[in-house]
């Protein structure tokens, strides 16, 4: 029978008179392709399954390739949200830069408030992506947490809490009486 590692329970178990432990010759070769593959996005047990393979004998090459093709579409996705990210906030603060330097010093100019999520494009991308929000202290993992303001709130004074799914995220967004 064979561990996860790939060699049998008694050669990763076997130990030295001095209590140390001996592993086959292949071992240190094992751990730094592991090592590699985790280096590029694989998951453990993605590495697993593809070491499992070739221990058969079968060769998961294929598969490896195409775990790697989706792990590079994963990236390249997170790359365009951050650099549409990155374009929105340089808009803004230009748009703010603007702001303060027609204003006299000390007086107001409101920056936050021009990130009105119901009025503004921008900020209405941003409230529902993943990358711009972290999990509210106290909020159950997977479901983030977004509290808009009172003087958003409905003017019924009824209040609004909803969840949006959006992907492998969560949002509660929750509009105060």
């Amino acid at each position: 029978m064979r561990a996860s590692s790939g060699f049998t329970a008694d050669e990763a178990s076997a130990r030295r008179a001095n209590g140390y432990r001996a592993y086959p010759s292949g071992a240190l070769a094992r751990v730094r392709l592991i090592q590699g593959g985790l280096a590029i996005g694989f998951t453990l047990a993605e590495l697993a399954t593809f070491l499992g393979l070739r221990d058969s004998g079968t060769a998961p090459c294929r598969r490896v390739r195409a775990a790697a093709g989706e792990r590079l579409a994963e990236v390249e996705s997170r790359i365009d949200e951050l650099c549409r990210f990155r374009d929105d906030l340089r808009r803004t603060l230009g748009d703010w830069d603007e702001r303060l330097g027609s204003a006299g010093d000390g007086r107001p100019v409101r920056l936050l408030e021009s990130l009105d999520v119901a009025g503004n494009r921008r900020a209405r991308r941003a409230a529902v992506g993943s990358t711009r929000f972290t999990r509210a202290p106290g909020a159950k993992k997977g479901l983030k947490v977004i509290a808009v303001p009172e003087k958003f709130a409905d003017p019924n004074g009824s209040g609004i809490k909803t969840t949006v799914n959006k992907g492998m995220n969560n949002f509660e967004i929750v509009v105060p009486k």
